[in-house]
């Protein structure tokens, strides 16, 4: 997402961590409640920090 858009996502977030947490618990909350997509696994709070759990499609 930070390389396909920058110039919204920097000029809102500043720090890019901020970002990355963000979606992060976005993609996690939202998305697979609506059919979106799965978590494989339940992630780790710190995995939800970094961004770094795994989905499917």
């Amino acid at each position: 997402m930070l390389k396909l858009f920058p110039q919204p996502i920097t000029s809102a977030y500043p720090d890019a961590e901020a970002f990355i947490e963000a979606f992060s618990i976005f993609t996690k909350k939202l998305l697979p409640n609506r059919g979106i997509c799965s978590l494989k696994a339940r992630p780790t709070p710190d995995e939800i920090l970094q961004g770094t759990y795994a989905i499917k499609a």
